[in-house]
């Protein structure tokens, strides 16, 4: 069904003509023909948006938005005006809480426009408004908002696993958060007053790793350090095999002998993270058996941030709060269009990538609203521009057609980017949505 609209609008004709315009449309219309019809209508249904005309019998204009914003708090407000009336329009706004104004004549196009701003408007307030209850709701992983139900069921092993001795195994994509689940399970566990160290395994040779955890010399190394603590191994795959040997002899006996010389007993829970295939990695004789069925006595699989639906909105409003908070500005909040680009991105550097986004787009944006614009190229089209023109490939340049072509190139992407929406792709190009229709590819003129 499609959006409800009451038109409140003394003359008839423009009445209707306003309303067949917007029912062609898809919008569900309400009329009204004074004050009274207009506050009956509204206390009998809901409605998502008012087009009123100041010229409406019995109009005081602030009392009657007031009456009608009791009636329904939510409900979005276009006033109809005159060019001669438009101080009595921009009053309608600042006192009576209309979100737009629109003069006559009236073109359908500006009409649509401001009813497609406003719709999403509502709608984004909708989300917010969802997302914070989402955020107070969710503990998340050390702060982190999570709220997809593949997430929710890595919190639930999280707390399910903490209060266990026995290694964990975290897998995923890189840029997933298996760090922050390996810190989440000590601090919701029995030890988390006790030290948490980590170190990588990645490109260093077994004896740096060697010495980081059993110490060198008269240096304590990490087990001593963590005693009743927790210590964890990012990318475990890139042990060698003395490495692997010393940590296999630590699982089985809970003993070590450190870089002194002594045989030291310790008290500590390993926690293993891996971004490859450790069971591709045994069969081919680079990681061993022995240790991949000690260190996944339990394990945790974070799925990638494509699979994880709303939590991209979730996090981008997270870091928008924390840049924010940074800088002592007020959050920027992505608009409705940027949010569906965030979306539908197939993010393969996951959450690391997502901060480096919303970064970037905060520092481009010029106002409290994130645009599509403001996207970095690599969201918005895969890592490339929206529309290249290749001259070196043509014998002659005709300035006149290298423009135009131009333009249906540009349109045609904001279109695509829009789905297919004149007004809200006139929005992301900020030119008029009669432009657009003009220079819209293959329209017959």
């Amino acid at each position: 069904m499609g959006c409800g609209v009451l038109v409140c609008d003394l003359d008839a004709r423009p009445r209707a003509e306003l309303a067949s315009a917007l029912r062609t449309h898809g919008y569900v219309v309400a009329l009204a023909g004074s004050i009274p019809e207009a506050l009956d209508a509204l206390g009998r249904a809901e409605f998502q948006a008012l087009l009123i005309a100041l010229q409406v019998p019995g109009l005081e204009i602030v009392g009657f938005l007031r009456e009608a914003r009791r009636l329904q708090r939510a409900l979005g407000v276009v006033v109809i005006t005159d060019y001669e009336n438009v101080e009595a329009a921009l009053a309608a706004m600042k006192d009576g809480g209309a979100a737009d104004y629109v003069t006559r004549p009236l073109r359908f196009c500006e009409v649509e426009m401001r009813l497609e701003r406003l719709l999403r408007l509502r709608e984004h307030c909708d989300e917010l408004g969802r997302l914070r209850t989402m955020l107070d709701e969710t503990p998340g992983l050390r702060g982190i908002p999570a709220d997809s139900p593949a997430m929710r069921v890595v919190c639930e092993r999280i707390h399910l696993f903490a209060d266990s001795t026995a290694p964990i195994l975290i897998t995923g994509e890189v840029g997933t958060g298996k760090g922050l689940v390996a810190r989440s399970i000590h601090d919701v566990g029995p030890r988390k007053l006790a030290p948490f160290l980590s170190t990588t395994c990645k490109r260093n040779g077994s004896l740096d790793v060697v010495a980081r955890l059993l110490g060198a010399g008269s240096e304590p190394g990490m087990l001593e350090l963590a005693q009743g603590g927790s210590i964890l191994l990012e990318d475990i795959g890139g042990l060698d095999t003395r490495a692997q040997a010393e940590l296999v002899e630590l699982l089985k006996t809970g003993t070590f002998r450190s870089g002194r010389g002594e045989q030291i007993s310790v008290d500590v829970r390993l926690l293993a993270t891996s971004e490859t295939d450790l069971g591709s990695a045994v069969e081919g004789g680079r990681f061993r058996e022995d240790l991949h069925g000690l260190i996944r006595a339990f394990e945790i699989h974070l799925p990638p941030l494509r699979d994880r639906g709303d939590d991209v909105l979730l996090l981008a409003h997270h870091f928008l709060r924390i840049i924010a908070a940074k800088e002592g500005r007020v959050p920027k909040r992505p608009s409705a269009a940027a949010a569906r680009v965030l979306r539908q991105h197939s993010w393969p550097r996951n959450v690391g990538e997502l901060r480096r986004v919303i970064a970037e787009a905060v520092a481009s944006s010029r106002s409290t609203e994130i645009q599509i614009t403001d996207l970095p190229a690599s969201v918005l089209g895969g890592g490339q521009r929206p529309f290249t023109l290749h001259l070196d490939e043509q014998p002659e340049v005709q300035l006149g057609d290298l423009v135009r072509q131009f333009e249906e190139d540009l349109v045609k992407w904001a279109l695509e980017k829009a789905e297919g929406r004149p007004c809200l792709a006139a929005e992301i190009l900020g030119v008029p949505a009669e432009t657009v229709e003009r220079k819209r590819p293959n329209t017959t003129r």
